[in-house]
């Protein structure tokens, strides 16, 4: 990234590092030998997420061109050291905080002062930690988690209700790790100086849950934004060699479409680290994306009938989220409709991630981002008992 090689030069080290990151996956499959699937999967996809960075970092963008902040020059302009140093920020940056480049829908920072800023990240931190605990507590106490996608699985009313407390927990689970992993290290690094210790520099990782009324919303507001630049880049890069006129819908849904596929390959990666089927993960993603297609055309219909306000015109076709173009919230029941419709869709798609990976130990394992068993040793028994139930 610092020096540019010729194509050729690039070809080679792109071709190294998929080879590379590839056999790492694979061998993440050590951890699952020690009964850490879940990390087994966490490092397989975070392998991959190095690669997915290589189409926008070395081929379709050139980030010595990107402005930091109000810097006038761009690190094209200076010695190698630093450029180096400018190419090390960028590619652990993800959302681009603080660059031109910088990712839609990132929280606004809440405080410039430090001291406000670790005290407001301790007490998210807190949350995150119980929250990641509790929800370990009750995958390890339930005896029906193991039986997701099994024919002992009850069936009906509740066994829908189980299933949703089952993937509830799941999903609960790795929100809740991802931002302990997060807010430790914002809180380190704003604290010794370490990186940068500009609290601004480390907005929330992830959007607020009130504006998940819609599945794509979900995806592009609420969800970490980690990997969206590249997806973005990924995604624009395919319609234009489709030759899709920019702001059009082949434009917008061949974005999204590659978004997700690309989403799900990099799990896949995931899915080598614990010895499954590579392509496991898959389904998951790609059914995400014909989900935001239905309520698309939903949405579409209620404009026309005058349920929601209109969008005003918008060339941004962005993968994940809606376009930049403003619009009003809809009314109230309307968000109330997309909440139920947005629980519903992930209470039966979340089926396509876990149910598959509960035979390879994906939940059951204690993370090691938060080893620790607060919730067992300290809850009410009457508590405990009521997470070991099973309607």
């Amino acid at each position: 990234m610092a020096i540019r090689p010729r194509p050729a030069i690039r070809l080679t080290i792109s071709a190294l590092l998929a080879y590379v990151c590839y056999h790492s996956s694979i061998a993440c499959s050590w951890a699952t030998s020690t009964s850490d699937s879940l990390g087994a999967y966490s490092w397989g996809a975070a392998f991959a997420v190095v690669l997915l960075g290589v189409p926008l970092l070395l081929w379709l963008d050139d980030p010595m061109k990107w402005r930091y902040r109000d810097e006038a020059a761009a690190p094209e302009t200076h010695p190698l050291w630093k450029r180096i140093y400018y190419a090390m920020c960028i590619i652990w940056n993800f959302r681009s905080i603080g660059w031109s480049t910088q990712v839609d829908n990132v929280p606004t920072p809440t405080t410039k002062s430090r001291a406000v800023f670790l005290q407001q990240t301790a007490v998210a931190w807190t949350k995150a930690v119980l929250a990641a605990d509790f929800a370990q507590t009750y995958i390890q106490l339930q005896p029906l988690f193991e039986l997701q996608g099994t024919p002992a699985f009850p069936t009906g009313l509740r066994g829908y209700a189980m299933s949703c407390a089952c993937l509830l927990a799941y999903g609960a689970k790795a929100y809740a790790n991802l931002r302990v992993r997060y807010l430790s290290l914002a809180f380190v690094c704003v604290a010794t100086g370490l990186g940068s210790a500009d609290p601004e520099m480390w907005p929330d990782p992830n959007g607020r849950w009130a504006d998940a009324y819609t599945v794509r919303r979900f995806w592009g507001r609420t969800w970490h934004q980690n990997v969206r630049r590249h997806l973005s880049a990924c995604g624009k890069a395919v319609a234009a060699a489709l030759g899709f006129k920019k702001g059009s819908n082949a434009s917008s849904y061949s974005q999204l479409y590659t978004a997700f596929f690309l989403s799900g390959l990099f799990h896949c990666f995931g899915d080598l680290a614990i010895g499954a089927p590579f392509g496991s993960s898959m389904p998951f993603f790609v059914a995400n994306a014909a989900a935001i297609s239905f309520e698309d055309a939903v949405i579409a219909v209620g404009r026309r009938l005058g349920v929601a306000s209109n969008r005003q015109p918008s060339e941004n076709t962005n993968t994940q989220e809606d376009g930049k173009g403003k619009e009003a919230p809809p009314p109230r029941w309307v968000r109330v409709v997309g909440y139920a419709w947005v629980f519903v869709w992930f209470s039966y798609a979340l089926r396509l991630f876990v149910w598959w990976a509960v035979p390879y130990g994906m939940g059951k394992t204690r993370s090691n981002v938060v080893p620790i068993e607060v919730v067992q040793r300290f809850a009410p028994e009457s508590l405990l008992s009521l997470m070991k139930a099973s309607l």
